[in-house]
């Protein structure tokens, strides 16, 4: 019988700069942990938030676009108080239908929600 290990996971977030977001430590760990490690070398910049932006999507999308050339971490927040968080090697820019596979600028098979 082999010795139960004594090891204990611990959980290291990356560093945040404020403004952090009131995104729990729990759900930072779920999604951190599927980050592509490319991806993980970066520190994660909050750069909307409905408390500071409002609730426009397409305000969103005017923010984010200064940011194109990162890839992002997002979290969304029902109306129940549940939490659904992602991650994109492309940041989410407004368009008028689908971008052709070849415009990204890294590949999508990376992304989840």
């Amino acid at each position: 019988v082999a010795p139960r290990s004594t090891r204990r996971h611990v959980f290291c977030r990356p560093r945040l700069f404020p403004p952090r977001g009131l995104c729990p430590d729990v759900v930072w760990e779920a999604v951190w942990s599927w980050v592509p490690t490319s991806s993980r070398i970066f520190d994660p910049h909050l750069v909307y938030s409905p408390s500071m932006n409002g609730t426009s999507l397409r305000s969103m999308l005017e923010i984010c676009k200064k940011h194109s050339e990162s890839p992002m971490i997002f979290f969304c927040y029902t109306k129940e108080g549940d939490v659904i968080g992602g991650y994109s090697p492309n940041i989410w820019v407004r368009t008028h239908g689908y971008l052709k596979a070849n415009q990204l600028r890294r590949p999508a098979e990376d992304a989840f929600v």
